[in-house]
């Protein structure tokens, strides 16, 4: 019984796809943090969103986007430790919860994604916004996550990559 508890927790809040947490397990970090069961003052944030994927979806398939999705996943669980808390948040964009030396991270994360183009025929890239606690403007997580959220669009509008449609 308690195996099978496991493996169905396990399916519950693991994606399938990337084997990062899925969007289940983000609504319920999100929970613990607002309920001051975990604490986000020393936190830093990370919002990945993959560039064009509708673009390679449509020119390169279903199949491609897929691997490209794996891909960034795979860079992500490399890159950050077990301990952060890395989540596939929907569709092409993945959210890391990290407290402290998250450069360090985003740096390994694209020396990962870099290796990867290399097998693929179609472009990778990725736009990313980070952000940290601020006192002065911070109510809550939720808007840790907002501003977080609004530097990675900021950084896509400014290289110019098509927003892609948000599986939500």
């Amino acid at each position: 019984m308690r195996k099978t508890m496991s493996y169905l927790y396990k399916l519950a809040f693991t994606d399938l796809c990337t084997g990062l947490s899925n969007r289940n397990a983000y609504e319920e970090k999100m929970q613990r943090l607002r309920k001051g069961q975990e604490k986000f003052k020393d936190l830093q944030i990370v919002f990945i969103d993959v560039d064009n994927m509708k673009f390679i979806n449509d020119t390169y398939g279903h199949y491609a986007g897929d691997e490209v999705i794996k891909m960034v996943g795979k860079c992500i669980r490399k890159a950050f430790d077990k301990k952060d808390f890395c989540a596939r948040y929907g569709g092409d964009e993945f959210i890391c919860m990290v407290n402290g030396g998250v450069r360090d991270k985003i740096a390994e994360f694209y020396r990962l994604l870099r290796q990867e183009k290399y097998s693929i025929s179609y472009p990778l890239d990725v736009s990313l916004g980070t952000t940290e606690y601020q006192i002065i403007n911070d109510k809550g997580i939720d808007d840790m996550v907002k501003r977080c959220n609004e530097n990675m669009r900021k950084e896509k509008k400014e290289k110019g990559a098509k927003q892609s449609d948000k599986i939500i």
